[in-house]
């Protein structure tokens, strides 16, 4: 939940303009865009409607609605997993928003059947994200134990293994490509902390021999 910054209010056409922040609506909204709102006299609230609310703890909201029950409307985030906790009654909705400024071009924030289909849009992509970096994960590890890529990289890519002395004269092994710090030896866990996707560049031997 965030609270928003209004900075323009047309009182003619019953609009206001609010800086959006937060991430529970990406990427129908981003932190930092301007969102047009209408006011909820001048306009029907249906569910695919993005609206502009104070919650019970009277902090302003702007969630999508996803259900019309008799004790008020069911919202949620297009990036939350979970719908909000509380309805929303027809009192607590300032306006619905209507259009989005994102540095310099205008958006129409689209409601309705059309706004529950970008919502379901959004959240499949999302899944399919999950899926696939799950995937790339499996086969980073996968290439890693395998050593594959380890056989065949140039001698220039292969990280330097150094032993590194404090001033406390303890000792600290590190793992160096391109003088930058890729890899350190945790002395608690007794494992390599390595930074990816260097793990394909790395022997064996020095991650599990240690």
């Amino acid at each position: 939940m965030k609270q928003f910054g209004e900075i323009k209010t047309d009182m003619m056409h019953m609009k206001s303009s609010v800086i959006y922040t937060g991430p529970s609506m990406n990427p129908t909204l981003r932190q930092g865009d301007i969102v047009e709102i209408i006011s909820a006299e001048k306009t029907v609230i249906i569910p695919g409607d993005i609206i502009y609310f104070l919650n019970q703890k009277n902090t302003r909201v702007i969630h999508r609605v996803i259900k019309h029950t008799e004790n008020g409307y069911i919202t949620k985030g297009d990036n939350n997993k979970e719908v909000d906790s509380t309805c929303v009654t027809p009192d607590q909705i300032i306006g619905k928003v209507i259009s989005v400024h994102r540095k310099e071009a205008q958006y129409t924030v689209h409601g309705g059947m059309l706004g529950r289909a970008t919502a379901v849009l959004f959240s499949l992509r999302k899944k399919a994200l999950m899926l696939i970096g799950l995937f790339v994960r499996d086969a980073y590890y996968f290439l890693i134990d395998t050593g594959f890529i380890q056989r065949y990289i140039p001698s220039y890519l292969k990280p330097k293994h150094v032993l590194f002395q404090t001033k406390a004269d303890t000792y600290h092994q590190k793992l160096i490509l391109f003088q930058k710090e890729i890899g350190r030896y945790d002395t608690c866990s007794g494992t390599w902390k390595i930074l990816p996707p260097f793990g394909l560049l790395i022997p064996n031997e020095i991650k599990y021999n240690n």
